[in-house]
C-alpha cells in the first residue's frame, strides 16, 4: 500500500480499472471498460477514438462529474470522490465551445477572478491574461465582444489560474477556425512547458495530437485498445483498430477519396462479449478472438490489447 501511494503522488492523473456504466432500454451500456492509465506532470496524454468511444465519459470521471462503477481515480495523489469541494485546485477544464463555457454577462475580469475567490486566493488578472496572449485592454469586454479564439484563450487562462496538477481538454480547438485552432495548440504547448502541468486531451483530430501529445491512447468501445508514444503508435500501430483510425484520418495526398471504414458493424453495446470487442470487425480476427478477451502485450512502452498485435 504504501508503495501504491508513494506512486500516486508522483503521477498528476492515475486511474485503475475504471469503469462507468449507464442503464439503456435493454440492458447496460459500459461506457468505460477497465480503463487503467497515468499522466505524469508536464505530460499530455492525448485519448482518441471515434465518437461514443468513451473518452469523454472517462474526462467527466477524471473531474467527479460522473459516477464510477467501479475503479480507482487519483489527481495529485488524491481520491476522486464525488466531493467536488476543492476539485477546481487539483484540475483545470477547457471545454470545447469558449462561449457556452464561461459567463456571458461577467466581464473577462469577474470570469478570471471567480476561480481565484472561491479558492481564498487573488492573482494579478492582467498578467493571467497577458500569459495566454491577451491584451489588457480587454480585461472590462463580455464575452460576446470577444472572438472565438480570444474566448477560448480566456477559458484556458481560468482554467489554469489555481495551478493545477492536472488540465482536461476536450476537443477545445473544435469549434475554431483552422488558423486560430493552430494558435491555441502552440499556446497549450507553451504552457505545458511553462508550468508543468500535465495535459489530458481528449480529441478526434488525429493531426492535432500528433502535434501536441507526448502519449496517445487509443479507446474503442470503452476499452484502451493501445496505448504509448505518440510517434510509436502513429508510426507504427500495434492495435488493428488503431491502423483503421489512422487510416481514416485525411491526408492531403487522399483529398477527395473516401477513405475505407473497417469492415462489419460496431457490435450492440449492450450484449456482453466475451473476446475482443473489435474481433466482428478485425480482417485479422480467428476464433480465439472472438471467444477469449486479450490482455496487453506489454507491460511498458507501447502496448496493444490484442492477441495477434501488428509488428
Amino acid at each position: 500500500m504504501e508503495q501504491e501511494l508513494a506512486t500516486l503522488t508522483k503521477t498528476a492523473l492515475s486511474v485503475r480499472d475504471l469503469a462507468v456504466e449507464f442503464p439503456v432500454h435493454g440492458g447496460m451500456i459500459r461506457a468505460v471498460d477497465g480503463v487503467s492509465l497515468d499522466v505524469m506532470p508536464g505530460e499530455a496524454l492525448a485519448v482518441v477514438g471515434e465518437s461514443g468511444c468513451g473518452k469523454t465519459t472517462l474526462a467527466r470521471a477524471v473531474l467527479g462529474l460522473q459516477a464510477m462503477a467501479g475503479g480507482e481515480i487519483s489527481v495529485g495523489g488524491q481520491r476522486v470522490d464525488g466531493n467536488l469541494g476543492g476539485q477546481a485546485k487539483r484540475i483545470g477544464m477547457v471545454w470545447q465551445d469558449p462561449f457556452a463555457s464561461i459567463q456571458p454577462k461577467w466581464t473577462m475580469r469577474k470570469i478570471l477572478e471567480e476561480p481565484l475567490k472561491l479558492a481564498g486566493q487573488s492573482a494579478d488578472v492582467v498578467q493571467m491574461m497577458e500569459q495566454v496572449g491577451l491584451s489588457a485592454a480587454l480585461i472590462d469586454r463580455y464575452p460576446h465582444e470577444l472572438s472565438g479564439g480570444q474566448r477560448q484563450r480566456a477559458a484556458i487562462a481560468r482554467a489554469i489560474a489555481l495551478k493545477p496538477p492536472l488540465v482536461i481538454c476536450d476537443e477545445p480547438t473544435a469549434a475554431l477556425d483552422l488558423s486560430i485552432q493552430a494558435q491555441i495548440l502552440n499556446l497549450l504547448k507553451d504552457l505545458k512547458a511553462e508550468t508543468g502541468c500535465a495535459f489530458l486531451y481528449i480529441t478526434h483530430d488525429l493531426q492535432t495530437v500528433r502535434y501536441l501529445a507526448d502519449r496517445v491512447a487509443v479507446m474503442y468501445m470503452g476499452e484502451v485498445v493501445e496505448i504509448g508514444e505518440t510517434a510509436a503508435v502513429f508510426e507504427s500501430p500495434k492495435h488493428p483498430y488503431t491502423r483503421a483510425l489512422l487510416e481514416s484520418s485525411p491526408h492531403l495526398q487522399e483529398i477527395g477519396q473516401i477513405p475505407t471504414a473497417p469492415l462489419g458493424e460496431i457490435p450492440d453495446p449492450t450484449e456482453h462479449i466475451p473476446g475482443c470487442k473489435f474481433a466482428s470487425r478485425c480482417p485479422l480476427s480467428e476464433g480465439k478472438c472472438i471467444e477469449i478477451h486479450p490482455n496487453y502485450d506489454g507491460e511498458v512502452g507501447q502496448r496493444a490489447l490484442c492477441h495477434f498485435p501488428l509488428n
